[in-house]
């Protein structure tokens, strides 16, 4: 029952950890693909 517990809590813990490096690598990657295509945009 205990291990059960601890996995939930490394669980959460993973979760809270990646929540924030994934919203950032999302955000990069949006802001990359933003800069490419003005790039390729003809002025």
């Amino acid at each position: 029952m205990s291990r059960r517990k601890r996995q939930r809590r490394l669980e959460e813990h993973y979760r809270t950890q990646l929540a924030p490096w994934l919203a950032g690598t999302l955000g990069a990657c949006v802001l990359l693909m933003l800069a490419i295509y003005v790039a390729r945009m003809p002025f």
